[in-house]
Formats: structure tokens, C-alpha cells, sequence
């Protein structure tokens, strides 16, 4: 963010949904950028909101991959690389889109592909109006409805996993075409769902999904987004390696008992000089002192019976 000026303008006290709502929009749309941190005083005075609502918004945005946490340090903005993308995001969409639309032309009923039309009306009156987010919204929803078709649970819950870095990659390469290709595209697969022809329906649909590459903007380059990805940024300070908590925490036990080892070693090392030389220092002889009252047996006085005695004056009674 820059400054404190609100990003987008508050509406009262917001929910974990909806901050979470505001800054997955903030960074889609480049307002909040790769490298940035979130820090948590600033989101609650932009938002109006309050300290648990924020951060269980972070750790939702972390879920869905759009920004990273570090113990101590907070939150930093991650972004879509188009690595990411050829690499990882098209290929799982791929796989999943390719049984969606095959099941789909199997048992998709004629309300369904009514339901896949009205989202292509949608997305012709955003591209009419030049409404990017619409257009993005709308195109997401069309591909969630095909695999709503499917009966598999599992195939939605990987895409909702993605989606919204599907969402941030769709916004970024809408910006880079023409909208109304974008429209032609989805109500040409569409028709072939119409005709039924699965050969014709699995090139069509590969020939949407696989996108070519849109160049970085200016100033963020692959190798800079990949390194904000696995380093942590700091403020004032160049980027670090992000090590794991656990890694971190393993080093510095290990430098504290290699450091007690080696003090363990050097005063072995003092008494055994000064037992040559038949010289002690004030400081082992006291502690050899103390070591000597600790392994010295203590004489303890003999364990006294708990039981009852009679006095000698006492007389029995009858």
C-alpha cells in the first residue's frame, strides 16, 4: 500500500470474508504488490476492522496462496508468476476440465447448458461495458458450473483451491486481449457441448486453456517474482533466505550447545594446567568447593518413629 490512504473505501467493520474479499481484489488488480507486507495496524485503520477479523483474513489469503506468513514478521503479498501458470495452473486445469466437460457432455442435461449460457450473457454485456472483473467473474463461474455437473466432490475442491490464482492470472491476460474474444471463445465451447462431438470438444477446449505467456510488467521480472515467492522481504533490508521455523530453531539450539560444549571443554582443559603446574585459580577452586559439598555425604540424624509412646506415668485404666 502506499501511504495511508485506503485502497479501496471502508464500509463500516468488516468480516474475515470480506477484508479478505478487499485485498484479494487489491491484489489482482496490482494495488497491492508482489513484495509488499501486510502490515496489521494499517489493514485494521484502512478497513475499520478489528485485530482477530484481520488476521484470520491473512491466514484465508495464505490458504489460497496470494500472500506468505512469517512468524514474527507478518505477511507478504505473493504474486501469479507465468511460470506458475505454464507450469502448474494450466496443467491442473487441464486435467480437471478435460473430465468436466467430458462428463458433462455424458450427463449434462439441457437446464445445464441453459445455466452455461447465462453465464456467457454475462460475459458479453462486461465486455460490452469494458468491465475486466465481470468478464473475469463470469468466466470463472462458467468453468466451477461444467464441473458442477460432474458428481465429484473432489474435482471442486481442488478448483476452489486454485481458483484464486486462476482468478489473479485470468484477470492479468484478460487485460492483454480483446474482450470479445474472450466471449467467442467460451460460447464456441459451448456449441460443441451442443453437437456432442468429444473429440472436437477436448481440442477446442485445449486450444482455450493453453494461453501463451504475457510478458511481466515493468520492474517485476520472473526471477524477482520466483524470489519473492521463496524469500522473505523485509523493510530497510534486502531479501533473505526464508528459512523453515523449525530448521531456524534447530540452528540456534545447535550453536547454544556447541557453545556449551566448548566452555565445558576450555574449563577441563584450565584445571588440568593449573593441577600440573600445582597453582589454583580463585575461580576453580571454588568450584571445585562446590562440588565437593555437592558430592560429600550429609549426615542425617536417625528417622524418628511416628508411633504413639505411653508416658510412664501413666496409668492403665480398667
Amino acid at each position: 500500500m502506499t501511504g495511508e490512504t485506503p485502497l479501496i473505501p471502508p464500509q463500516g467493520v468488516l468480516a474475515r470474508d470480506r477484508i479478505a474479499m478487499e485485498l484479494r481484489n487489491a491484489i489482482i488488480h496490482g494495488r497491492l504488490q508482489p513484495g509488499e507486507r501486510l502490515v496489521e495496524d494499517r489493514i485494521m485503520a484502512w478497513l475499520e476492522a478489528t485485530r482477530g477479523a484481520t488476521r484470520d483474513a491473512f491466514r484465508q489469503l495464505e490458504h489460497e496462496g496470494l500472500v506468505i506468513s512469517y512468524p514474527h514478521r507478518g505477511a507478504v503479498v505473493v504474486g501469479v508468476t507465468e511460470d506458475e501458470v505454464h507450469g502448474v495452473l494450466i496443467p491442473i486445469r487441464l486435467v480437471l476440465e478435460q473430465f468436466g466437460f467430458r462428463t458433462a457432455l455424458e450427463v449434462g442435461t439441457t437446464a445445464d447448458l441453459a445455466e452455461l449460457a447465462s453465464y456467457i450473457w454475462v460475459m458479453e454485456q462486461a465486455a460490452a461495458a469494458g468491465d475486466i472483473d465481470g468478464i473475469v467473474q463470469a468466466d470463472v463461474e462458467f468453468h466451477e458450473a461444467v464441473l458442477h455437473i460432474a458428481p465429484q466432490f473432489h474435482t471442486i475442491h481442488i478448483w476452489r483451491s486454485i481458483a484464486p490464482r486462476i482468478r489473479a492470472y485470468f484477470y492479468r491476460h484478460s487485460r492483454e486481449r480483446d474482450l470479445d474474444s474472450v466471449v467467442a471463445e467460451h460460447r464456441e465451447l459451448l456449441d460443441v457441448l451442443h453437437q456432442g462431438d468429444e473429440q472436437l470438444l477436448q481440442e477446442t477446449l485445449h486450444r482455450h486453456i493453453v494461453v501463451a505467456r504475457v510478458p511481466p510488467e515493468a520492474g517485476l521480472n520472473e526471477a524477482s517474482l520466483d524470489r519473492l515467492a521463496r524469500h522473505h522481504v523485509d523493510e530497510g533490508r534486502p531479501a533473505g533466505p526464508a528459512r523453515p521455523l523449525s530448521i531456524a530453531t534447530r540452528s540456534w539450539r545447535g550453536r547454544r550447545s556447541r557453545t556449551r560444549s566448548s566452555s565445558g571443554r576450555s574449563a577441563s582443559s584450565r584445571a588440568a594446567q593449573s593441577s600440573s603446574t600445582g597453582l589454583t585459580s580463585p575461580s576453580t577452586s571454588t568450584s571445585s568447593a562446590r562440588r565437593r559439598s555437592r558430592s560429600a555425604p550429609v549426615a542425617r540424624s536417625p528417622p524418628r518413629c511416628s508411633c504413639s509412646r505411653r508416658s510412664p506415668t501413666a496409668t492403665r485404666v480398667t
